[in-house]
């Protein structure tokens, strides 16, 4: 029996084929901003390369992994032999981090949706229109709507801060995790910045928020 060799290098580079597709016909608007839709993704990716694997990881039998810092979903795409995935916190459509109360089944829906979009950009589709993205927080505040009544403004925008800072703290986390560092470390780590155990952030003050946040970041 003969056996079978590839010649890696007169295969198509995959990355570049998905990168050169251009997206802009299938960009959303959501707001002020633009988004590649999950179905328009799939139908990209499945034409040209219909043996794609798309996976939505499972934690103890859930779609979506419980921490005390929300909730986290994780996408992996595998095409030519090549796995690329993407870990996202649950959000809700103005990027607030979802906390265990909120939950709710579409949330978890949504974001394995949005994931599975930034995942399939790993592997070069769409990823343009991530390049040069503001970040989570930048887009918090600017899609927010004003007060009308400038006596509820430093409320406000305290709430955008905390806000923010939720969101950063938990794609900080999901970063590393997805990175090879444990949940256990990344919560030790939490509560070192804070000197005290906590299960949500509703039991941090802003200053042990602010703490944590910096203590991720310094590390």
């Amino acid at each position: 029996m003969t056996e079978m060799t590839i010649d890696v290098q007169s295969q198509p580079n995959y990355f570049q084929e998905l990168y050169k597709i251009d997206v802009m016909p299938y960009l959303e608007k959501k707001g002020q901003f633009s988004y590649l839709s999950w179905s328009h993704a799939e139908r990209l990716l499945y034409e040209r390369h219909p043996d794609a694997k798309v996976e939505t990881k499972r934690f103890n039998g859930m779609p979506y992994l419980e921490t005390p810092y929300g909730f986290f979903v994780e996408v992996a795409i595998t095409i030519n032999g090549y796995e690329k995935s993407e870990m996202l916190p649950v959000y809700d459509n103005r990027y607030n981090v979802i906390m265990h109360n909120d939950l709710d089944a579409a949330d978890i829906l949504n974001s394995i949706q949005r994931c599975k979009v930034k995942a399939l950009a790993r592997h070069g589709l769409g990823l343009k229109v991530y390049e040069g993205e503001l970040n989570v927080s930048e887009k918090v505040v600017n899609n927010q709507k004003p007060r009308q009544s400038t006596t509820a403004a430093p409320a406000q925008t305290q709430l955008i801060n905390r806000s923010q800072l939720e969101s950063s703290i938990s794609q900080i986390i999901a970063d590393r995790h997805k990175n090879g560092e444990t949940m256990d470390k990344l919560q030790q780590i939490c509560f070192t910045g804070c000197r005290k155990q906590f299960q949500t952030y509703d039991q941090l003050s802003a200053q042990e928020l602010n703490q944590v946040y910096t203590v991720l970041t310094a590390s």
